[in-house]
């Protein structure tokens, strides 16, 4: 999560105001005592945009975090598999370990991995440097009720870094992704609509800059750390005066 803030157990213990990390959570709670702390990304980890590769040479698709079926590893390197036929020369780069020896055994036999650089834990700088390169961010969770109930912190990265996004058609993350003009949902259980989702953005290099460009500019507005941070300053000096 983002930076810490003061925390004051002895407030907390005495006054409890659940925070919530996402609206679903929250309704669970009394509204009138709950707050809405929502796990977006630092803005100084992307404050510099001038390493970014100009959209016409950049040809990979990127994910970044833990490899898992329910996070869509099997449905991404199928997605590769067709575009190894239909669009050859774009790669993915996998930034994160898998979860269990026996589906990285699986998925490296499968067709679409000799398109997959899996590159294992990266740093903070390495990630950064994937996603200067990168067509678009891909976030294709399966509808599980808790991905489908929550906000993938990888999402609001890949926004903040200014690609397009690649994302599951989520009631809930559609309204970001719609609101922003930010990427294409998908299917996440459909490998076709994923390789189209990705054909589309390689080949409308100016669409998909603006994409980008839109991306950033919410996580800038809204979808940051320090908007949120406030929230939690905020309960305390409630609580404190209390």
């Amino acid at each position: 999560m983002g930076p810490s803030v003061p925390w004051k157990p002895d407030l907390i213990a005495t006054t409890f105001v659940p925070a919530a990390a996402t609206p679903d959570i929250a309704g669970r709670f009394p509204p009138h005592k709950t707050i809405i702390v929502q796990n977006f990304p630092l803005l100084s980890e992307f404050a510099s945009r001038e390493g970014l590769v100009p959209g016409g040479t950049r040809r990979d698709l990127v994910y970044v975090g833990g490899i898992a079926e329910a996070r869509g590893i099997i449905e991404m390197v199928d997605a590769m598999a067709i575009l190894k036929r239909e669009k050859p020369g774009i790669c993915l780069n996998i930034a994160g370990r898998f979860l269990n020896t026996s589906l990285e055994e699986r998925v490296r036999t499968m067709d679409g991995a000799t398109l997959v650089r899996f590159l294992g834990w990266q740093s903070r700088d390495e990630v950064s440097s994937l996603l200067s390169s990168a067509i678009a961010g891909l976030v294709v969770l399966h509808p599980t009720p808790s991905y489908q109930r929550s906000y993938p912190v990888k999402l609001f990265e890949y926004m903040a870094a200014g690609i397009p996004v690649i994302a599951s058609d989520f009631p809930l993350w559609r309204e970001i992704v719609e609101e922003a003009g930010c990427g294409l949902l998908v299917d996440p259980h459909d490998p076709r609509a994923i390789a189209d989702a990705a054909i589309w953005l390689s080949e409308h290099e100016g669409e998909a800059q603006a994409m980008g460009a839109a991306g950033a500019a919410a996580v800038h507005s809204r979808f940051n750390w320090s908007h949120e941070a406030q929230k939690l300053l905020c309960l305390y000096a409630r609580l404190a005066s209390t």
